[in-house]
């Protein structure tokens, strides 16, 4: 697993945009100060940390173990797929919103039998 410390290093300053062409002013604004402060780094950290220490959760249950919420979460985790330092394999009912949500996995750590199950 990518060491913090060196994912910090990676991946500063090579974000993607987080607001399409198309979002208003206001949505590229806030994706800059969001990404210039250091708060979706810091986000995205904090993240990864979630899903090394609870492996296999949905993002209902990451939002409220964090405390800053499923909308804060969920665009952090699509941060990390596409960083490749997570990925997404096999679903779960969520008690909260009574719909079915992906699991997160550590990248390269889906268990076998989680990950023969989703294939099929």
């Amino acid at each position: 697993m990518v060491g913090l410390l060196t994912m910090r290093k990676r991946v500063n300053g090579s974000l993607p945009p987080i607001a399409k062409k198309t979002d208003p002013t206001t949505s590229h604004k806030g994706a800059r100060s969001v990404t210039r402060s250091g708060r979706r780094i810091n986000q995205i950290s904090f993240c990864l940390r979630l899903v090394i220490n609870n492996p296999g959760s949905i993002c209902d249950e990451l939002g409220e173990i964090s405390g800053l919420g499923y909308r804060k979460v969920s665009k952090r985790l699509s941060d990390l797929k596409n960083l490749g330092l997570i990925e997404q394999c096999g679903e779960r009912q969520s008690l909260e919103s009574n719909h079915s949500q992906l699991r997160w996995w550590p990248a390269g750590q889906v268990p076998k039998k989680v990950r023969v199950k989703w294939s099929k």
